[in-house]
């Protein structure tokens, strides 16, 4: 420990030269980094992770055996097994709930998440054995009473797994609107209406509105690029195309503003996929293929040596001093 704590001592000491921090402040580092205590890892271990696997070949063959007995099993019955799980599953979860390790967190997450699908195949079970309902109705309930399950997960819970589940909880309110009959289906409709879902989505995160960040970003950013290629196989290619660089323009700005690593790798992969795109469309004709593919490269080089230079731009630097006057202020 002691030959990590040096170097990373001697990086304080300079900060403490140019008055960022105090000698107190650096104290204080050095002892916290320097404890030899038990401290929580937020990485998945080996064991954690065979752990799982273990638990979902378990999970399999207990599958196996209720699949056999299935048909056997009366609607009351097949509905009473998927209520129990719903009650084993969400019990497990909140008994782990206050639980401080990460480990206990994950855990809890799953098990949420399997309580939630487990409370969906029961409310499918009942809706289809005692009501006579179109399809569309069904799905629509489905949606609206899984958006309300992850709703209340995320709530409760503000965790990656939660967020993931939230932004396919808006995505199911979606389609299910989209499926009803009154609602005439079109393509570059439907895909701009998702895109404009995952575009919010971004922005909320953004406003710190949903949080944690960084996984809501990546799925929010993943979903607007995915949306944009399904419009752009429909009868307006150019929009979406421009649609895309300035949705990937906002994600560089913000990433560099973050300093995020995987937030500017998303947004890298997203002006590679429309730059060459939209100059193979403009281009192509005037051009030919390799002028087009020469403007693509292009752009793409200045892209990165701008963003790049950016980044690299000095902060301002606030001093100690300054920190500790302001925070005097604020108390």
């Amino acid at each position: 420990m002691m030959r990590t704590v040096q170097p990373f001592t001697r990086k304080l000491d300079s900060w403490v030269d140019a008055g960022l921090i105090t000698a107190a402040q650096k104290e204080a580092i050095v002892g916290f980094e320097s404890r030899d205590g038990d401290r929580p890892q937020a990485n998945l271990s080996v064991a954690e992770a065979l752990g799982y696997i273990g638990a979902a070949l378990a999970f399999g063959a207990v599958g196996l055996v209720i699949r056999g007995v299935w048909q056997q099993l009366n609607p009351l019955g097949q509905i009473g097994l998927a209520v129990a799980a719903v009650l084993i599953f969400g019990a497990s979860a909140y008994l782990l709930e206050d639980r401080p390790s990460e480990t206990s967190n994950r855990l809890t997450s799953v098990l949420t998440a399997v309580t939630i699908f487990s409370l969906l195949a029961a409310v499918m079970l009942t809706v289809e054995e005692y009501t006579s309902l179109s399809s569309e109705t069904v799905g629509a309930i489905l949606a609206v009473v899984y958006a309300g399950a992850v709703g209340v997960a995320y709530v409760r819970r503000p965790r990656t797994l939660a967020v993931l589940l939230l932004f396919s909880g808006g995505l199911a309110l979606i389609a299910a609107a989209l499926a009803q009959p009154i609602v005439p289906v079109n393509l570059f409709a439907s895909a701009m209406l998702f895109w404009a879902y995952a575009l919010s989505w971004v922005l909320l995160t953004v406003g710190e509105w949903i949080t944690p960040r960084r996984p809501a970003l990546i799925v929010g950013a993943i979903g607007s690029v995915l949306a944009l290629q399904v419009v752009r196989a429909g009868s307006m290619p150019l929009a979406p195309l421009l649609l895309g660089l300035l949705t990937a323009a906002g994600l560089v700005w913000f990433a560099l503003k973050v300093h995020d690593q995987v937030i500017l790798a998303i947004a890298a992969l997203t002006v590679f996929v429309f730059v060459p795109q939209l100059s193979f469309l403009v281009f192509a004709d005037s051009l030919g293929a390799a002028g087009a593919l020469f403007i693509s490269g292009l752009v793409l080089v200045v892209g990165a040596t701008l963003s790049n230079r950016w980044r690299r731009q000095p902060q301002p630097v606030v001093s100690a001093h300054a920190v500790t006057e302001s925070s005097d202020d604020a108390v």
